[in-house]
């Protein structure tokens, strides 16, 4: 008697053929945006898009996310080079709201403070952010900080494995049970 496929098991035999025909055609690109990504996370690495201005109040906003309390800070962790990275590339399209929503921070500080948004001191640049976080703008950087600490080092962030540490995840190639303490034996 013949065996027939389930519908579900035939889209999932074409997805995965999808996916790994995806990844074939793009592999020579995703390998370089990684490796131009892990060039840069060198200090003196020049930037992908990012003005040294833009750079400064991206280092601020990200420390407001992530900040560098108990270790090091989202931009210490490398959060900006990898926001670098991903408005040179998969995020381009943010870019130009990306700039807007930093010029509005620099306006927002001049009328406050006289000064730009990152030469203002932290409970500062608080209160100025606090006024956008409902915003495109926000969302945006508030989600490339969080995968900047928390990406694959290779990606330009997570310098050190610092945001790893600080939520106490392993790096390790292979696990070994039990997994957890539901796989534990009573």
């Amino acid at each position: 008697m013949a065996s027939h496929l389930s519908r579900r098991e035939c889209l999932g035999i074409g997805g995965r053929l999808l996916g790994a025909g995806w990844l074939g055609l793009n592999a020579p690109g995703v390998l370089a945006a990684a490796e131009a990504a892990a060039a840069s996370i060198e200090a003196t690495a020049p930037w992908a898009i990012l003005q040294p201005a833009e750079v400064a109040t991206l280092r601020a906003v990200a420390d407001q996310v992530y900040p560098p309390d108990n270790g090091p800070g989202a931009a210490d962790i490398g959060a900006v080079r990898f926001m670098d990275a991903a408005l040179a590339g998969f995020m381009a399209g943010a870019l130009g709201m990306v700039r807007d929503g930093m010029t509005d921070l620099d306006q927002r500080a001049s009328a406050t403070a006289g000064s730009t948004y990152a030469d203002l001191d932290f409970d500062a640049q608080t209160r100025v952010l606090t006024q956008v976080e409902n915003t495109p703008f926000f969302g945006t950087i508030h989600f490339l900080t969080m995968c900047g600490v928390f990406t694959l080092p290779v990606y330009g962030g997570n310098r050190d494995l610092a945001g790893w540490k600080a939520i106490g995840f392993e790096s390790r190639h292979v696990w070994t049970p039990p997994f957890g303490y539901y796989d534990a034996s009573a």
